[in-house]
């Protein structure tokens, strides 16, 4: 079978490039953010694209100043975070089935977004990590976690852990498969 698509990894970019991110597209429209501004932005997308993609319309579209301010940024951070929920995290959860949710919801409980011990993992669940494998490798072919290293977990999206402890997504939620 022929592979029509290349996939790479991206990760975070450096603080510099996330502040070019946001900064060199503002200014060719000729409303840059300010210091301050630029700053928070910087620390809330944590340097991830998607991140800086909505962090950056949503400060935006809050200000008609120029430079964009502060405030700008504060008012607009609701938005980005309901943008990322919606079109980020929710999609993400979908995709996984009953037992998958209760795995990804062990692993935020147990650690946030951090790695954890697959070991912990089934043992919050009452379950030993044989009996939980199904759902781990499950999730991992759908790209929703993976294996750093070996009897370690981690979401494979920044900040999936937080969504799952914030909103406590429920289990009526539809299964995309």
């Amino acid at each position: 079978m022929e592979r029509l698509f290349e996939y790479r990894t991206i990760g975070r970019l450096s603080e510099d490039d996330t502040a070019n991110g946001f900064q060199k597209p503002a200014r060719q429209l000729g409303r840059p953010f300010s210091d301050d501004a630029l700053k928070e932005l910087v620390r809330a997308s944590r340097g991830y694209p998607y991140f800086i993609q909505a962090y950056g319309k949503a400060a935006w579209n809050a200000s008609d100043s120029n430079p964009i301010p502060l405030t700008a940024v504060m008012d607009g951070e609701p938005l980005a975070r309901k943008e990322l929920d919606s079109g980020l995290y929710l999609s993400r959860w979908q995709r996984a089935k009953a037992s998958g949710r209760h795995y990804l919801a062990a692993m935020a409980a147990i650690n946030g977004d951090d790695m954890c011990q697959s070991a912990d993992v089934a043992a919050y669940l009452g379950k030993t990590t044989k009996e939980t494998s199904a759902a781990r490798d499950s999730l991992i072919r759908l790209g929703l976690i993976y294996a750093p290293e070996h009897g370690k977990v981690a979401f494979t999206v920044p900040g999936m852990g937080e969504f799952i402890t914030r909103t406590t997504p429920t289990e009526s939620q539809t299964y995309d498969h």
